[in-house]
């Protein structure tokens, strides 16, 4: 038997063999197959009238793989894999949103996703965003290089940093981006329970190398974590913004006297992400192929503090 486990960040309707589930940012779905054979399924989300998406995840004989930009296929372990649907934003009406003129450019922005940027004879971009546009903005920066600012419905927001032959380097989940002397520097909300956000600093010159990075909090200062249900998520998320401090307090006194918080980051690695399914903790990893694997670890609490990990 083989379980995949569905997560997505808005309600969807997942169809498989003429059965149909709704899959909802806080309620996963498992979905079990008999034997190893490729998974096909459709899925729409539920505030859409049309638009019905085919997938599948194929076995190719050893393992389950998936090559769609809009899924994440997460091994967990033999038998169990997570898949996320990543796309959050759907539309098919093609319209301008916008225009921007800089030094003979063109940067065109449509309501369905689209983005151009060309000049009267050449185009040199063109490629859909998971964004429905609203507006947009433009941003020279240093030796020529370009920041695209995208704003979208729901607070959805981009920015993609191109070179100066508009080839894209870099994309953030977000639009707080600016300038700098050297080069730029951009804030990402990390959309966590503490209300982290990390600030990346920049430097052009033939290329974009990333000189600094550190944590904020978007209201100024963390939010605090009243529920000992969710103790340990926030403590990982304390941890993967390197937010010490805060972690710190989520930790019983006899087991950070046992190992520094430095050593217990390294014990959990580099994660990408935190999962939970059926009450239990998965962290999110990326082997150096792309490939994405999960943990589970188990929390034992004392006094609404966190005494072990396993």
């Amino acid at each position: 038997m083989k379980e995949f486990v569905f997560f997505t960040q808005k309600d969807c309707k997942i169809t498989i063999n003429n059965c149909s589930v709704i899959v909802s940012k806080i309620s996963p779905k498992k979905i079990t197959i008999s034997e190893n054979k490729t998974l096909f399924f459709d899925y729409c989300f539920c505030d859409m009238e049309c638009g019905i998406f085919h997938h599948k995840i194929v076995f190719d004989g050893k393992n389950f793989v998936c090559d769609s930009k809009f899924l994440k296929l997460i091994k967990v372990d033999e038998n169990m894999f997570f898949v996320k649907i990543l796309a959050k934003n759907v539309y098919f009406l093609h319209k301008k949103a916008k225009k921007i003129a800089k030094n003979d450019i063109f940067f065109n922005f449509y309501q369905n996703g689209l983005m151009e940027i060309e000049t009267e004879n050449q185009l040199f971009f063109s490629d859909y965003l998971d964004v429905k546009i609203v507006d947009a903005n433009v941003l020279e920066l240093k030796n020529g290089f370009y920041a695209v600012k995208i704003f979208g419905e729901n607070d959805t927001e981009k920015s993609i940093v191109f070179n100066g032959f508009f080839e894209p380097l870099f994309m953030f989940e977000s639009a707080v981006l600016e300038g700098t002397e050297n080069g730029f520097k951009v804030l990402t909300n990390l959309c966590d329970i503490a209300g982290h956000g990390i600030v990346e600093i920049f430097e052009i010159n033939d290329d974009i190398k990333k000189t600094d990075v550190y944590t904020v909090y978007m209201s100024g200062q963390p939010k605090p974590n009243i529920n000992p249900k969710t103790l340990p998520v926030y403590f990982l998320e304390c941890i993967k913004a390197k937010d010490f401090r805060q972690a710190k307090k989520c930790l019983s006194d006899g087991l950070f006297q046992k190992a520094k918080l430095e050593h217990i980051a390294e014990f959990f690695g580099d994660f990408v992400d935190v999962d939970i399914f059926d009450d239990k903790i998965y962290l999110e990893y990326a082997d150096p192929d792309g490939n994405y694997f999960a943990k589970k670890y188990n929390f034992l609490l004392d006094d609404g503090k966190i005494a072990d990990i396993e």
